[in-house]
């Protein structure tokens, strides 16, 4: 999979431009290549990473803690699948986006379906326009 972060480096407001600027992103991802490299793609896009974790046991205490814009969720975690998760989150009013590889049609739970995907591997743009339009800029 090549690096989201690639030709992403431009001014100090970051690739993302004022769109992304100062977002606050929690990335619950299991596979720590994949975290690294998406923490740095965040950041290059003038994000603000608050953490990443790969189990799904930290994120609730997280969120409550590090109050992210956006949760980067991975459905398939290091403790389980995320499905529960994720209809914590929204219980919570805590905006999230599934990265998964698993295709959406697949999604039985309602939370699930009616979540924003990006489908792994995805592109930078992919991630800018999400995270743009979860966060209403």
């Amino acid at each position: 999979m090549p690096g989201l972060d690639t030709d992403m480096k431009t001014d100090a407001s970051g690739a993302g431009g004022p769109a992304l600027a100062g977002i606050r992103v929690l990335v619950a991802e299991d596979e720590a290549v994949i975290a690294l490299d998406l923490e740095e793609s965040l950041r290059s896009l003038g994000c603000v990473v608050c953490t990443a974790v790969s189990s799904g046991a930290e994120v609730l205490d997280l969120v409550r803690r590090e109050h992210p814009d956006v949760v980067l969720l991975d459905l398939g975690l290091a403790d389980g699948f995320a499905g529960p998760l994720a209809a914590a989150l929204r219980a919570e009013g805590v905006p999230f986006v599934l990265t998964t590889g698993y295709p959406p049609e697949l999604f039985d739970e309602p939370v699930l379906c009616a979540a924003p995907v990006l489908k792994k591997p995805y592109e930078r743009s992919e991630l800018v326009q999400t995270l743009a339009r979860l966060v209403g800029r």
